[in-house]
């Protein structure tokens, strides 16, 4: 039984190898990103940022683009350096103000009593130009 089980399972996982590499040739294969979610660590060392004021930036974006927040805290980010397995800034507040000095980020209001930040249109730009 296991035999039959453990030959069935080779079939199925065969054709799918089969199906994707058709797939290649038809040019429909699907994309990563459509398939999975990336990581703050993943979109980190996808983008490259330089320095702490930029890493800000990124996991800003980040929060916004694949976790889908209209605008984030301090604390937001503090969990996505975390998360990203990167120190986090002593002074955060002060990487957020160096971006608003910038213009890349923009007061939001408040959630839970706390400021929240949100991407300008001028940090979509820089950020665009980074991916060039």
């Amino acid at each position: 039984m296991d035999s039959n089980q453990s030959l069935e399972q080779r079939v199925v996982n065969l054709e799918q190898r089969v199906s994707s590499l058709e797939n290649l040739f038809k040019g429909s294969v699907p994309s990563v990103s459509a398939t999975k979610q990336i990581s703050a660590k993943e979109y980190l060392l996808e983008k490259g940022p330089k320095s702490a004021v930029e890493k800000t930036l990124f996991l800003g974006a980040y929060l916004e683009k694949y976790k889908g927040r209209e605008s984030f805290t301090v604390d937001d980010l503090r969990g996505e350096f975390r998360a990203a397995r990167e120190p986090s800034p002593a002074n955060i507040n002060d990487m957020i103000n160096k971006n608003i000095k910038k213009g890349f980020f923009m007061e939001g209001g408040t959630k839970d009593e706390k400021k929240t930040w949100l991407l300008t249109a001028t940090g979509e730009k820089f950020l665009d130009s980074k991916n060039e």
